[in-house]
């Protein structure tokens, strides 16, 4: 079917590292940014890896709201944001990232939650994945009106090994998986969204396609 939203969450604990004036972690000069640009960036990078279509479907606009709503060093970036993404088939995607949510393992920070939700015109996927400094799981579940709930083993599946691809990229001369035109478009939606944080407005993104 076809997907006609979905929400993706990274939901990070990185108070102490944030927190602390002296660490890299969202500072402006040495990060350029705080949660958005750091977290934020990958998981834009995946929803545009898996819903756009080159040519056809792209994300148009944005919408941005956050800031540093839980710690207050001046030269750190924001600790929380929400984007709103439109994109040009109508697709709408709500992304929060967050670095001040503590989960289940926020005791052992730094910790992860990554969550993606898909909903289509013949069922919804979800997907979660969280770590800390102790332990990772994942889950994948699949709902269709009349099947019900599917979960699906996600250890059956192998990872790719990113070394073995980049090699296969130099010598074989594969199309990599990510571009730097994927990496450029992700970037082009962090900026139009720092914009629309700023401004309070709705934002055009400025997305380039392959040969333009």
């Amino acid at each position: 079917g076809r997907v006609f939203m979905a929400h993706t969450a990274y939901l990070g604990y990185e108070v102490k590292r944030i927190s602390d004036p002296a660490d890299w972690k969202s500072d402006m000069d040495k990060a350029g940014g705080g949660a958005l640009i750091d977290a934020g960036y990958h998981a834009i990078d995946l929803i545009n890896y898996w819903l756009t279509q080159d040519g056809y479907v792209w994300p148009k606009y944005v919408q941005a709201l956050g800031g540093r709503l839980v710690t207050h060093i001046p030269h750190k970036g924001e600790d929380n944001i929400a984007l709103l993404l439109e994109y040009t088939d109508g697709t709408i995607i709500n992304i929060q990232v967050s670095f001040t949510v503590c989960n289940a393992g926020c005791h052992r920070q730094p910790t992860i939650v990554f969550e993606h939700n898909f909903y289509g015109t013949q069922g919804s996927l979800y997907y979660g994945f969280d770590w800390d400094t102790a332990r990772g799981r994942s889950h994948f579940e699949l709902v269709r009106p009349e099947e019900g709930r599917e979960n699906i083993d996600l250890t059956q599946d192998s990872d790719i090994d990113a070394r073995e691809h980049f090699l296969d990229c130099l010598t074989n001369k594969t199309r990599p998986l990510v571009t730097s035109l994927d990496a450029r478009n992700a970037l082009a939606v962090v900026e139009a969204a720092y914009d629309s944080m700023r401004t309070g407005r709705k934002v055009e993104i400025n997305w380039r396609s392959p040969g333009s």
